[in-house]
């Protein structure tokens, strides 16, 4: 399928606000952006009103000062144009291991991503082990924040770290199955139907998977009017520890199986 342009799928304001970002990052940092991409719901085609406008942001180094000065550019288009950006930043080296591993993530841009600028991604065949034990790596670095929140109050930012816990365990398994999901709705949704739905794990780590996800959409998102407390947090951390023990434990037997 041909990929979308930005003219068809951004509204005009929209693509002034992607252009106002980008002319504030160079002003920012000149000679230091290797490409910026448009990836997510809005370069598939598929984004409802809400939907981020994702982009991958590739710096030759990603230092604090080239942070905030992504940050600040950031917060200029929305001053100016009202719509908000949402900038991922990889440095080079970043970007070229995660291109090397093959992750979801550098898959998906790869295969769906706009390049605004600089060169496409491309990514090399996955190396599924290595790439699930970093994943569950991830899940247990998301897991150490999320109690360093718990523990400062953060009970709406603990409860979102504690959904993309489940997100990179999840992930983890379906890497060493072969598959690549494209949303975080279809992480659930073959997880559901490749682990729950066949009895490799017990069902109620997909309920407690996508209760986690709903979960996420009240604490990102306020609007939706449900306060988290204390309670909520330590639930989803509980669940977030269990699961993510639960894909190390499977991970060993998944691996044995591709060999």
């Amino acid at each position: 399928m041909a990929r979308l342009t930005l003219d068809r799928i951004l509204t005009e304001r929209e693509q002034q606000a992607v252009a106002d970002f980008q002319e504030r990052l160079h002003r920012a940092l000149p000679g230091q952006v290797d490409r910026i991409i448009l990836f997510g719901s809005k370069a598939r085609g598929d984004a409802h009103p809400d939907s981020d406008i994702d982009l991958l942001v590739v710096l030759q180094d990603r230092t604090r000062a080239a942070v905030e000065a992504v940050v600040e550019a950031q917060l200029g288009a929305l001053d100016r144009t009202g719509v908000f950006v949402m900038p991922l930043i990889y440095s080079q080296q970043e970007a070229e291991e995660d291109q090397a591993l093959g992750t979801p993530f550098m898959q998906n841009v790869a295969e769906e991503g706009i390049v605004i600028e600089g060169e496409a991604i491309m990514v090399n065949e996955v190396k599924r082990e290595e790439l699930a034990r970093e994943l569950l790596d991830s899940a247990r670095e998301r897991l150490r924040i999320t109690k360093i929140l718990i523990d400062n109050k953060g009970y709406r930012d603990a409860v979102s770290r504690a959904y993309y816990a489940f997100l990179d365990a999840g992930d983890a398994l379906l890497v060493v199955k072969g598959f690549t999901p494209k949303s975080h709705s279809g992480t659930l949704h073959l997880f559901k139907k490749h682990f729950a739905d066949t009895g490799l794990v017990e069902v109620r780590y997909h309920r407690w998977f996508a209760q986690a996800e709903q979960d996420r959409l009240d604490a990102d998102y306020p609007r939706r009017g449900r306060i988290l407390a204390a309670e909520d947090a330590q639930r989803a951390l509980r669940r977030a520890e269990e699961f993510v023990a639960m894909a190390e434990n499977l991970l060993p037997v998944l691996l044995g199986e591709e060999e």
